[in-house]
């Protein structure tokens, strides 16, 4: 991973060292976490313990490849909540998808269903319907006719995680997304759950400083990554096709910014000052000079104006932010936050 990428998210980075390194050492020590049975839970109490190791190791390789990888695309939500928020979503999702998971052990006890599955599924997949519901896709493409979006590559990454060694996989992946549903449910107010001051300034005195990554990687805009995807979801369609090519394929986390990088690009160009011919001298010509008219400012829409007040900007800039790019609302973005 490139130094820098978990800049803004030690959470993330906290749970892909763990999950990884204790996995790696069940590995070294040939005591992989075997799947834990209902049986296990009720006659086996002392092995109810294991437990509390089922979020932090994956039984397999491709299971740890495949975990990780999702869990690292993720630490957007990070960025976008705050690590105080994430951790607190962290542990209800988690919670929540354990107890799903546990009720299935009893519906389903006679069935295969009827097992924990090691490694921090429900994190994940929880996660996962946070991605499905909230990020708007960037891009859009077509492959023997059917119209697909860059998203597809978040879904089919977990997709192979739920299919590495059904059914208990399966449950498991499920489990999270239920999870997901119940922690950012509005009816149980899960979401508004925070840990208490005292372990906020704990966690910010003694461990966030070890997971700080120093170096900060090259970002177009210090705002939000899923406002500013958002924003070039909206005008994806204003954007001339020359910044939509090959660059979109650029993309940090589940987001393409490309196209945000040639706009911001294009946006510092018209920016600059352009040096113009002097003026023709009135003696070298003949008759009576025309008239100039003033350029007539580009016409803004109410609809761009609201979403860069939505970021935070004032009404005046706003406007003078889309005139200058032509009603552009990502071009404006980038000169607003640049300005």
């Amino acid at each position: 991973m490139a130094t820098g990428q978990f800049h803004n998210a030690p959470i993330t980075k906290f749970l892909v060292l763990a999950t990884t390194g204790f996995s790696i050492l069940n590995g070294v020590l040939k005591a992989p976490p075997r799947l834990l049975t209902i049986t296990d839970i009720v006659e086996r109490p002392a092995r109810a313990a294991r437990l509390f190791l089922l979020p932090w190791t994956y039984y397999s390789a491709g299971e740890l490849l495949f975990g990780t990888l999702l869990l690292y695309l993720f630490r957007v939500f990070e960025r976008h909540w705050g690590s105080p928020k994430f951790a607190a979503y962290a542990f209800t999702s988690s919670i929540s998808s354990l107890l799903v998971h546990l009720g299935l052990f009893i519906i389903f006890k006679p069935l295969p269903f009827a097992q924990l599955r090691p490694g921090p599924y429900g994190l994940v997949f929880s996660l996962l319907w946070r991605y499905i519901v909230e990020i708007p896709a960037i891009s859009k493409f077509s492959i023997f006719g059917a119209i697909l979006t860059d998203k597809i590559f978040v879904y089919l990454l977990a997709i192979q995680l739920l299919m590495t060694n059904p059914p208990s996989t399966t449950t498991a992946g499920i489990s999270g997304l239920l999870g997901g549903i119940i922690a950012s449910a509005e009816l149980l107010q899960l979401h508004r759950f925070r840990f208490p001051a005292f372990m906020e300034s704990l966690a910010r005195q003694y461990i966030l400083p070890l997971l700080q990554t120093n170096t900060r990687p090259y970002t177009v805009t210090p705002v939000l990554n899923a406002n500013l995807a958002a924003l070039h979801a909206q005008s994806q369609e204003q954007m001339p096709s020359s910044l939509l090519g090959p660059d979109s394929a650029n993309f940090e986390g589940p987001f393409s910014f490309g196209a945000l990088r040639a706009a911001r690009q294009q946006a510092q160009a018209q920016s600059r000052p352009q040096r113009r011919p002097p003026p023709p001298n009135a003696a070298d010509t003949d008759g009576p000079q025309p008239t100039r008219r003033p350029q007539a400012s580009a016409t803004v829409s109410e609809d761009n104006i609201s979403s860069l007040e939505e970021l935070g900007f004032e009404r005046d800039r706003a406007v003078e932010a889309l005139r200058r790019h032509n009603n552009n609302v990502e071009m404006a973005a980038v000169w607003l936050f640049d300005n």
